[in-house]
């Protein structure tokens, strides 16, 4: 047991002696050991959901409780969202303040599909969003962005860079602003950072993609391959090879990839790219495939889109179907559902 959890523990014991194992900051701090040490367990999540769902259910939780109790029901899956909602609903009826409140019942609102609902809370963060904690306002751009709110997710994500002056957020703003159709303020921010001898490879393959908009995509290609903003060889092999790939190059990309040391093409991404190739109609090499598949499972088990990448290509596609799918395609259903429970469950139907 490490110090964190024994100090945990020290905390719960306290608290269960001066206020009792029914106190509503007993069972709080019961589900938040759970959530922080006990998540992979399932019997200590049921039990902790069974804790806390008398409190909750009769209205005595507090928001925090409220919280790690649509935790706790993600972490169990199943069909959860007609609950959850109902909760975070009536605990933000009751703390109209909290933004940690809204902000979780519009994530549900959207994976459950009422986008229009959750569009009437978004604004009424947005409207309030200079008064909010910095980690609020930060999550707002990717909550905008699934509800489609282009300009304000561009607004948002700008203000935030501006604040911090960091690159990766700069680029998030030029990325947003395209998307929003402000080209002509993405272009400029883009030749900006483009002049920074130590820019990151982000903004080169920013460039690029901006390249390939304009009609040049052989500029494109030999602006990634000639990148010295790389941090190895192997992550410039990707952005070259997903490049190809995006423009439908089969050809160029089979002898791109063909002649790449072993050791760069040894990555999750690349081997993807490489089933992908090795299984497209003109080259139908469904053991490497396959085998490259198997490769980046092992690699990226706790990498969701890595494991939705490999999920797609394998129920796709009927020359790898063949390669022992009633194994292979569980094993990726139950290992996405430890990962991303959700998404775990879509696969499956």
């Amino acid at each position: 047991m490490s110090r964190a959890e024994e100090l945990s523990v020290e905390c719960q014991t306290r608290t269960l002696r001066e206020l009792g194992p029914d106190s509503e900051q007993t069972v709080l701090g019961e589900c938040l050991h759970t959530l922080r040490f006990g998540a992979d367990n399932s019997d200590a999540v049921r039990q902790s959901i069974l804790r806390a769902d008398p409190l909750v259910s009769a209205g005595m939780s507090s928001a925090d409780l409220d919280l790690a109790f649509i935790r706790l029901l993600n972490i169990e899956g199943g069909d959860q969202y007609t609950r959850a909602i109902s909760i975070l609903r009536s605990s933000l009826t009751k703390r109209p303040g909290r933004f940690d409140l809204a902000l979780a019942l519009v994530d549900l609102l959207q994976r459950s599909g009422s986008f229009e609902e959750a569009d009437d809370y978004l604004q009424q963060v947005w409207k309030r969003r200079d008064s909010a904690p910095i980690a609020i306002r930060d999550r707002l751009p990717l909550l905008l962005e699934g509800q489609g709110n282009r300009s304000e997710v561009a607004e948002s994500i700008c203000e935030m860079a501006e604040r911090t002056g960091d690159i990766a957020n700069m680029l998030a703003c030029i990325q947003a602003r395209y998307r929003a159709g402000e080209i002509e303020a993405a272009n400029a921010d883009l030749d900006r950072l483009f002049l920074q001898p130590d820019r990151p490879a982000g903004v080169d393959v920013a460039m690029a993609a901006r390249m390939v908009r304009e009609g040049r995509p052989d500029e494109a290609i030999a602006l990634l391959k000639n990148s010295m903003a790389f941090p190895g060889t192997s992550q410039r092999a990707e952005a070259v090879a997903g490049m190809l790939f995006q423009l439908g190059r089969t050809t160029e990309l089979g002898e791109y990839l063909n002649q790449l040391p072993e050791s760069d093409r040894l990555t999750p991404s690349l081997l993807v790219i490489d089933a992908t190739w090795a299984s497209s109609e003109e080259v139908q090499d469904f053991a490497r495939a396959d085998r490259d598949l198997d490769l980046a499972f092992e690699m990226s088990k706790d990498n969701i889109g890595v494991l939705r990448r490999i999920a797609m290509l394998r129920v796709s596609n009927k020359g790898l179907r063949d390669f022992d799918s009633e194994t292979k395609i569980p094993s990726l259903i139950e290992q996405m559902k430890k990962v991303r429970p959700e998404q775990g469950e879509l696969l499956s139907i």
